[in-house]
């Protein structure tokens, strides 16, 4: 229990003053010797315990009146956490959630209830009276406002899985904070609590009134609580004792939604031909859907749509539905995939950036070559494996000796391979590449193409190490040695160990079982701890015991450059290049990095956007043109990488995005494609109020944004005071006090 007006309860000592004047006012007497008093002497006595019970009893009434009355008017609260009543001015923080899920459609605006809540939800719902669970959400924060004390000030906290104070400017301006409910949007960004209540404990703390209060507005999801849960649960147990906690819950109680998941090619996309696609479709609602209508077009074009029906899906269903759009020129083509309906509008468009490439350009440096029998050098077994059927010339790959090669080589190719190259000149047999090509490397990854290094007896980490990681800044980590393995225990690759990697296929299926058994007697063993950040840097594949099989990295808006730490011709080295595996693996290897232009234009909102500009662009400004045709100033390019970028962050919406020159023009191909984040609708189940007060170990006050909004009326802050019921307590001891006191007066 506590007092929202404890200064009162000094009132108490005021108990005292029925005893004082009980015992000043006894009867004052002497003994006056009577002889017929003798005779009188029992009844007066019996008369007499009987008075002293009656006056014991009165004063004890009074006592209790004057005790009443004061801890009455120190106003006790049934609830811990009540800090105000109705009447006090509160500072209240309002916590909007605005994450993908909110945009649930949970019913239609109802026609009555709270007057407040119930006409802000008729203008905020759409024109079909559909209501989405922020709509209610910001109905209720408007009933909330509505019913704050007089003096009271608010703050609106949006939160996401990041939080932004939209304020009001000056925190009493209660019409500023009306029009900013009204002007909040939805987001695509998915749920996370934390920063948001991190956020309002620094708002609470710069409040002046000893009266605060909390609402978190949101529909519950279980992703929001569960990603951080300890740290909420902090967050939460210190703010519970600073101010008032109030749930309240806007969602439904069961979301029937499908996710558009991704659009993956079938066969290498060609002009002239219709490409063949399949779009993942998941039911992440908890019931069944039916007649489900899925749409793909390309550029946008209505006139390409390729449409499927789908009868039904069942919970946690994921269905492959192929679909197929014709392709009429090479270059950078929008895929937009559609399914129409369910509650969730806004993960049901999925657009998707593809690259059609009729002939891909591969240059591949071998560092052994033997031209009397090329079956010998050390490129034959990749080369067969990067092309299986070289008749059809599907891959145009240029092979050339170290000492041949020249940067103009790189010109018009996608990917470079060095294998066991040598790179600085050296007493022992073979060539090496010339400088400028080094050189000449850092700018092709920086452009945004791929490289690839194979180790072998040429490869030397300390100048591997100077020449491609101090210098060009490439190497995924530095090598440390030549490391080779006991003869009679080779290292042993761990398919498993592709998690989460391009490779992810080989460690689920069971065909490649057989990687397992390959046998490593050489590698290069890396430097793991001198990473250049994780967000770079990492490993993609693991021998057993964990020393890294291949590493990437991969810079914001460069190329990615892999490292395979063993030989793909050396005997000595391995027996890789022999297995059944190594042909898918290095189709998968290559189908990855040739993709990696599209992986930067195609991001998940929250992701930055980065796009190079020439040096002769750099100076002037840049808008982003987002995806209603409005446009946003990023201002000028930044040197990143010793090249310039320019940079949009802060993005909440998915959509295509372009970057432009200021006062240019929008190109008719978009430069990004931005998805929502998708992590947000694997699971919609929602906590219930007795699951939230069990997962944080202790009991807030819930209330629910349902059609009925007289929750938000004040009762919600007058109700857990026991002032009303002490108050009638009073009256009825008051009554019972001055009746006694007239009976006791006639047995006097």
């Amino acid at each position: 229990m506590t007092f929202l007006a404890p200064y009162m309860l000094w009132g108490t000592l005021a108990a005292g003053i029925p005893i004082a004047l009980h015992f000043f006012y006894r009867s004052r007497h002497r003994d006056v010797p009577w002889g017929a008093m003798k005779f009188l002497l029992t009844a007066i006595e019996q008369t007499s315990r009987r008075l002293r019970f009656q006056e014991l009893v009165l004063l004890l009434l009074r006592v209790f009146l004057v005790v009443l009355l004061a801890v009455a008017l120190a106003r006790p609260s049934i609830s811990s956490s009540t800090r105000s009543g109705r009447g006090d001015a509160v500072d209240a923080v309002l916590i909007l959630d605005t994450s993908l899920s909110m945009g649930t459609r949970v019913g239609v605006a109802p026609g009555t209830g709270d007057e407040v809540y119930a006409a802000s939800l008729r203008q905020l719902a759409g024109e079909d009276g559909a209501v989405r669970a922020f709509d209610r959400a910001r109905a209720a924060a408007l009933a909330i406002l509505a019913a704050l004390p007089p003096q009271s000030t608010v703050q609106i906290i949006t939160a996401s899985d990041r939080a932004t104070l939209l304020g009001p400017r000056s925190p009493s301006h209660l019409d500023e904070a009306r029009t900013l409910l009204e002007q909040a949007e939805l987001t695509d960004l998915g749920s996370d609590f934390l920063p948001a209540l991190r956020l309002a404990v620094e708002t609470i703390e710069a409040g002046s009134s000893p009266n605060k209060e909390l609402y978190l507005l949101s529909d519950m999801q279980r992703t929001g609580f569960e990603t951080r849960l300890s740290s909420l649960i902090e967050q939460f147990d210190g703010l519970r004792r600073q101010c008032s906690l109030y749930f309240v819950h806007c969602g439904a109680d069961k979301v029937s939604n499908v996710t558009l998941s991704g659009i993956l090619p079938q066969s290498a996309p060609r002009t002239g031909e219709r490409g063949d696609f399949v779009v993942l479709v998941r039911n992440t609602g908890q019931t069944s859907i039916r007649n489900l209508t899925l749409t793909l077009e390309i550029d946008g074009n209505s006139a390409t749509r390729d449409t499927q029906a789908i009868v039904e899906i069942r919970p946690g269903e994921t269905r492959a539905v192929g679909l197929s759009v014709p392709i009429d020129k090479p270059g950078l083509h929008v895929l937009t995939a559609r399914v129409r309906t369910d509650d969730l509008e806004a993960d049901n468009r999925f657009d998707q950036l593809l690259n059609v490439t009729d002939r891909v350009g591969i240059l591949l440096v071998d560092g052994t070559p033997d031209p009397r029998d090329p079956r010998r050098s050390g490129s034959f077994f990749l080369r067969h494996a990067l092309d299986p059927a070289p008749a059809e010339a599907t891959l145009p790959v240029t092979v050339v000796s170290p000492e041949r090669v020249t940067p103009a080589d790189l010109g018009g190719k996608e990917l470079c391979l060095l294998v066991n190259v040598r790179l600085e000149a050296s007493g022992k047999e073979g060539g090496h590449v010339s400088p400028e090509f080094v050189r000449a490397l850092g700018t092709f990854v920086r452009e945004g193409r791929s490289l690839v290094l194979f180790a072998g007896d040429r490869v030397v980490p300390e100048v591997y190490n100077r020449l491609l990681d101090d210098q060009q800044q490439l190497l995924p980590f530095r090598i440390a040695k030549i490391e080779n393995a006991p003869s009679e225990a080779p290292f042993l690759i761990d398919r498993k160990s592709a998690v989460g990697s391009p490779y992810q296929r080989f460690a689920d299926e069971r065909g490649y079982a057989g990687m397992d058994r390959i046998e490593v007697r050489r590698l290069l063993a890396l430097e793991l701890d001198d990473t250049v950040g994780a967000s770079e840097s990492k490993v993609l594949l693991r021998y057993v015991g964990g020393k890294p099989v291949v590493v990437s990295r991969k810079r914001p808006g460069q190329g990615e450059v892999m490292l395979f730490t063993t030989s793909v011709s050396d005997p000595l080295w391995s027996d890789w290049f022999i297995s059944p595996a190594f042909v898918p693996f290095v189709q998968e290897t290559l189908g990855y990095l040739l993709e990696d232009r599209p992986r930067t234009l195609n991001r998940v909102v929250g992701e930055p956007l980065t796009l190079p500009v020439a040096a002769d662009a750099a100076e002037g400004a840049y808008d982003l043109v987002q995806p209603d045709g409005t446009r946003r100033r990023l201002g000028y390019p930044q040197s990143e990488g010793g090249r310039m970028v320019v940079t949009a962050d802060g993005l909440s919406r998915a959509g295509l995005y372009r970057i432009v020159a200021v006062g240019a023009e929008p190109a008719d191909e978009p430069t990004f494609a931005v998805v929502p984040d998708l992590r947000e609708t694997e699971n919609l189940e929602r906590f219930t109020p007795e699951q939230l007060n069990q997962q944080l170990g202790f009991d807030v006050v819930h209330l629910l944004a349902a059609d009925d909004g007289s929750v938000f009326s004040g009762t919600a802050r007058f109700r857990h005071e026991w002032t009303p019921w002490l108050l009638g307590l009073l009256v009825v001891v008051v009554v019972v006090e001055m009746v006694f006191a007239w009976h006791c007066g006639r047995s006097w």
